[in-house]
Order: C-alpha cells, then structure tokens, then sequence
C-alpha cells in the first residue's frame, strides 16, 4: 500500500463539471491558498471527460491542475462513474439499473448530478464495465505524476443505485425503488448463490422452497421469509464490495505511488437496502478512509471503526445544506467548530467541506457552499479559515494525538439490519435502536468502538469488556456461540428483546427465546409477548426492582414495539413490567462474565424520546461493569473528550444542547499540569485536584464547544 502524506488536509471540493466558470479558477484557488487551504478536490467525471469512444478530453482538469501546482494546492482527485456517457447509453441499453418491476431508471439528471447519465451502467454489466476501467487507466496514467496529485478517491459515496433512490430502506413501502433487477444482476445471482449453497437441496432447506433445479430459482421481489431477500441484498453487498476493490486495484496497477481511498456516507442517510454498502468491507482495501459528515458523532464513530486504524478523513462537510427556495442553512461559530471537533475528537485527521463556492446549476442551487455566490466572503468561511489555522499549526499533534482507550463495544450487523426491514418494513427499527444506545453513551463521554460480525469471528471481542446488541434477533450462530464463550471468559453482555429468535439459516423462528443456548447464558427465557401496536406513541412501561448506579427502586423506564416478558431461572431481576409484574430486565452470571437481558427496545425508545431515565438505565447497566476511568461532566448534555500526547494534550468540552448553556463540573485524569488554556479565546480554567485526575467548573454556551491545551 502508498504510503499516506503526513498532512493534515484543510480545504474543500471546487470543480464538479460544469461548476465553476473558467474565468473564476485562478482567482478562487489564490484565494484559497491565502486563506490557509491546503487541499481542494476536483472531479474527473466519467460523462464529461469520455464524451465519445476513444476520445478524451482532459483541458479543464489539466488547467485546474496546473493552477494547484503553481499555487501550492494539493489535489484529491475524485473519479466519478455514476454520470455515464451517452456513447455508453447507447451501445449498451441494456446495462441501464433496473427496479424491482422492470423500470428502467436512466438516463437522467439528478441536482447533484446535473450533466446527466444516471442509472445507466449497472456495476454487473461487464461490457460497460470494461470501458469504465479503460476510463480509469487513461485518468491515472495522465495524472500519476503530475505534481499537485496527493490523493485518489476511487469510488465517492459508493451505490450499487447510482445515488436515484436512497429510500427502499426507510420503508417497505418504497420497494417500487428497490434496484438493481437487470438481466446481468440477475445472471451474477444465480453463480452466487450456487457458490453459496453448494446444491439446490440446501437452497430448497435455506428458502424453504422445492425447487428442482437452477434454472428454477426465482429472484426475490419480497421480504416475507427473510432468507431469500436477505441473501438478494447480501449479493449486492458483495458485488458493490468486489467492484470497489476492482476499482481500486485498476488505480494501483498505473499508479503505485500515490494512496487510494473510497469516501463513504453515513447508512443513517444512505440506508443498506439502498445502497448495498457495508461500510467495514468497502474500507479494508484503502490506504485511509474518506467520509461524507457534519457533526454526526455516530457516523464518525462508525465509520472510524471500519477504517481499522486507517487515517480517516471528513472529506464532504455538509456546512451549507439547502435547495432552490428551500434556501441554505447559515452556520454559526458553533457549528464549524462542531464539523471539526467532533470528528476530531473521533479519530480524525482530514476535514474538507462541500463545497467551496456555492452551486449555481440545479435544485442543489444556490446552497453548499463556503462562499457567496459570487466567490466572496461569508462569516462561516471565516470560522472555518480560524479551525484550518489550529489544525495545520498544530499537525504533528493533530496526527499524533490518542483517543482515551475503550472497553465498550456495540454491534452492528449487516444482517440484523436487513432483517429489520424484512420482519418491520424499515431497517430504522434497528439502526435507530443502534444510535439510542450509542447516544446515551456519547452524551455521558463513554468512548466506544463499533464491531463488525466478521471481526468477532477474527477475535476482535477480547479487546473489549462490555458488548451491547441492539435487537439482535438474526445473529449467525458462529457468531453467537463465539458471543457466548466470550461472556465465559469475563465479558458483560447487554442485548435487547428477542435475543437469537431467528435461525438465519432456514428462517425459521426459534421455539426458545434466548434462542441458540442463550437462555443459559441469561439465566431466564421468554414467557408472553404483549405487542405496542403504535410504534410511535404506545410505549412499554417498566418499573426498577433494583437500585443501580443512576436510577433506583421504584423509578419508571419505558421501552418500545415489545413487552417481552420473561421467566428467570438463575437471573435476578432488576425491572419488571408495569402492566402484569413480570420480569422485564433481568441480569445473570455465566462463567466469569454477566448478560443482561432487556425484554423490550430500549436504544429506539432513547433515540426517538430522549428519555432522562431510558439513558440512566442504559449507563447505569455499562458503568457497574466498567473500569476504565474517562472524562465527564456533571451538569447539563456536555460531552468531553481527551486526547493526549507528549506534549500534555487537548480537552475538548461541547454542549450538546444547542438551546441552553451549561456550566458543568468537568473532570478528566492525569497526574499533573502546568496550564489549561482554550485554544481560540486564551480562556484559562482554574483546575482543582479530584479522585486521581483534575476539575473545573467551565462555562458554555447553547451548542458552544471549547478546546483547551492542556500541559
């Protein structure tokens, strides 16, 4: 793998074809450059660029790369395949992305995509994609040595749907839009599966169908039995997964000098059943990661997690959102030091906002961008010119800085996921029941770490002392059995309702909830179900039979969709249901390590209510089990974070609140200091000695976040 420049990119993406005229290059780029940028991002755009066969014109990107140089810019140089040339369209019409009833969705344009050509080369038509990698091969041939190049981004934001329709995973009733059902997506599925199942008897046992052969089997158009629609998906998952890392190769192959990344959307916007992106395997072949982000700290977590210690850039800050007459968001001071500092607080290195100048051409028209219209100032350029100056005047620290080490892992599966879509109609159920428990953990500075099921197949479990596992109803049993000897071991498992209830192999509900040997490991089983048949109001009531660190006895929780009552055995009840008395929340030993039990959805009721209880119950579960001493603050929704290095380190407190100030207690670890100054005002804090570390009182306002330096 090339080797990543040791810099600390501070720019924003400039040039995407047609946008900006000619005659405001240079005078935007010096600007830039005086300014403090020290990257910009162009786009070499499949459509633009290959307008006929064989022919390629390449003036603009030239000039535009010959003004870096001379400037002083580097260059991430983003290929773009989703705008396909009309050439292509018509040689091959029948690679064009299909949906679920034969609709043919191109060529169009998009407002992010204005000179047209979506839905036009399905990434399983070879022909098309043949001449896809030709186009690869001649833009990294004519740029591999040009001396502004810093950085290829192979593949930005990565959709099996060419960006049309991110919908399908918010709701089944969607499906119309679900892609991709062309002739090629349909010949690749049937090797897939074979390679999978071996012969059609397995199929027949996985599907619970009687087929009598190959030629029989029918693609899935519906998500009533779970297996068959899963395993649509997840041919999709692998062929998006094959294609980046083709794509990939194709830029190493001409070019072995310069790093290569992929940049990804968060699945909170860009949801899987869309999209067919598992974010862990699209990052394991780059050289570091790129994101699409504002302030999320989920995605930031998340998608630091997939890169695996990989350097990881926000390489398309969404500052300025906005459409024609829905006209752009203006950010405040605030919200700058937001997009910086809290995924640097995450692990981040790099920060590039969409876009420079804001788009002229389009719905996506006149918002995105860090300027006016016409290129000059706005307050909000000027906030994020104060962040790139701290972050390029500190760059050996910014790259070398620690995050405070984890003991909390959360899982997110793929599969659990889809099976939340397939059982539910919206994979939201699970991903929102996956950020309420990540919410009540970052809002109180727990650090953590997502886990993907491949790495605990790989071992990753036993860096971890705490695991959490929103609704985790379709987990492979590899996967359970490794869950459960890890609780043996000495580790704390907390999982919600209907824990392994479905087989993934056949489909097939458990007739014993735990499912798979875990009624032992939880020391009870299911009794009833009592169902919350509107998911949005009717909630599950739950009284605490337990004192525990933030809530006691006689406190009340509620959770959602479920009441799933259950019969202890060996577990002591630590809440029971309102309604009938019975056991709601249960925790057990097992070996040298303790499972909980929470026999509703928690995490979605945090996310979707923000419930002050919900949150000190979920903490209250993590924390009686951890060891790890991580900064905090006592007063009001402030996160802090501490990173460290030879030097002393940065103390970043923000409030979470963006309609109250706060003026919380902070308390981090450490032996000693000499000052604690913030890093924009000069502010200095008084700090007292407190239980192995130091405290002070710091003053914020709504939504202000303060960065200190420590020493």
């Amino acid at each position: 793998m090339a080797i990543v420049p040791k810099i600390v990119p501070c720019g924003a993406h400039y040039y995407r074809p047609p946008s900006p005229k000619p005659s405001e290059w240079e005078k935007d780029l010096r600007k830039m450059k005086s300014l403090g940028f020290n990257m910009v991002e162009y786009w070499v755009m499949w459509r633009w660029q290959n307008p006929d066969e064989g022919v390629y014109q390449y003036q603009e990107i030239d000039k535009l790369m010959d003004l870096a140089a001379e400037i002083g810019l580097k260059v991430n140089l983003s290929i773009k395949y989703d705008s396909v040339p009309v050439w292509v369209i018509q040689k091959y019409p029948e690679a064009t992305i299909t949906t679920i009833w034969g609709r043919k969705l191109g060529p169009q344009d998009t407002p992010a995509r204005q000179i047209g050509g979506l839905g036009c080369a399905c990434i399983n038509h070879d022909p098309s994609a043949k001449i896809k990698e030709d186009f690869i091969r001649e833009t990294v041939r004519r740029y591999q040595d040009h001396p502004a190049l810093a950085i290829w981004n192979s593949w930005g934001e990565p959709d099996m749907g060419h960006s049309l329709y991110r919908v399908v995973g918010k709701s089944d009733s969607n499906i119309d839009f679900m892609t991709c059902y062309c002739e090629s997506c349909q010949a690749k599925f049937i090797p897939w599966l074979e390679k999978k199942y071996k012969n059609i008897a397995a199929l027949n046992e996985g599907w619970s169908k009687n087929y009598r052969n190959w030629n029989d089997v029918e693609v899935p158009v519906a998500r009533d039995t779970f297996v068959p629609m899963t395993d649509w998906r997840n041919f999709h998952i692998e062929r998006v997964t094959v294609v980046n890392k083709e794509m990939m190769e194709t830029v190493r192959s001409e070019d072995k000098t310069h790093p290569v990344m992929v940049h990804t959307h968060s699945l909170k916007y860009f949801d899987l059943m869309s999209t067919g992106v598992d974010l862990w395997k699209i990052a394991e072949p780059g050289d570091l990661h790129g994101a699409t982000l504002t302030d999320d700290p989920f995605a930031c977590d998340m998608m630091r997690s997939a890169a695996k210690g990989k350097p990881i850039w926000s390489v398309e800050i969404h500052a300025v959102p906005g459409m024609t007459m829905v006209f752009p968001y203006a950010p405040q001071e605030r919200d700058i030091k937001f997009f910086t500092f809290v995924p640097l607080a995450a692990g981040f290195t790099g920060f590039q906002y969409w876009q420079y100048r804001p788009e002229l051409l389009g719905r996506e028209a006149p918002a995105w961008g860090l300027t006016k219209p016409d290129g000059s100032e706005t307050p909000w350029l000027r906030e994020a010119v104060k962040n790139f100056k701290v972050l390029t005047d500190n760059r050996e620290r910014v790259l070398n800085f620690k995050r405070q080490p984890t003991e909390t892992a959360l899982l997110w599966s793929p599969d659990c996921q889809l099976f939340s879509w397939n059982s539910y109609g919206s994979e939201y159920f699970y991903h929102d029941s996956l950020q309420g428990m990540h919410l009540a953990l970052y809002e109180n500075s727990h650090v953590v770490d997502f886990v993907h099921p491949k790495e605990v197949v790989a071992g990753i479990l036993k860096n971890y002392r705490i695991l959490l596992l929103a609704m985790p109803m379709y987990l492979e049993p590899e996967i359970l059995d490794i869950i459960k000897q890890w609780v043996k071991d000495g580790g704390t498992l907390i999982a919600e309702t209907h824990f392994g209830a479905v087989d993934p192999k056949d489909g097939r509900w458990q007739m014993k909830i735990p499912g798979f040997g875990f009624a032992e490991v939880f020391g009870c089983q299911q009794d009833l179900i009592r169902a919350c048949r509107d998911w949005s109001n009717e909630r599950a009531d739950i009284t605490v039979k337990k004192d525990m660190l933030y809530i006691s006895v006689g406190q009340q929780v509620r959770g959602m969709i479920c009441e799933e009552t259950l019969l202890p055995d060996t577990a002591e009840v630590l809440a029971e249901f309102a309604q009938g008395g019975e056991a709601a929340i249960t925790r057990n030993q097992y070996g040298k390590g303790q499972a909980i039990y929470i026999g509703t959805i928690l995490g979605h009721d945090i996310w979707k209510n923000r419930g002050e209880n919900e949150i000190k119950l979920l903490l209250s579960l993590v924390e009686e089990a951890a060891t790890n001493k991580l900064p905090k603050a006592r007063g009001g929704r402030v996160r802090v974070d501490l990173l460290t290095d030879d030097k002393g380190g940065w103390l970043i407190v923000g409030n979470q609140d963006k309609k109250n100030p706060a003026e919380p207690q902070v308390w981090f670890p450490g032996d000693k200091l000499t000052s604690v100054k913030e890093i924009f005002s000069g502010e200095e804090i008084e700090l007292e000695q407190e239980n192995g570390g130091f405290s002070a009182k710091v003053l914020l306002s709504e939504g202000e976040i303060k960065v200190f330096d420590i020493k």
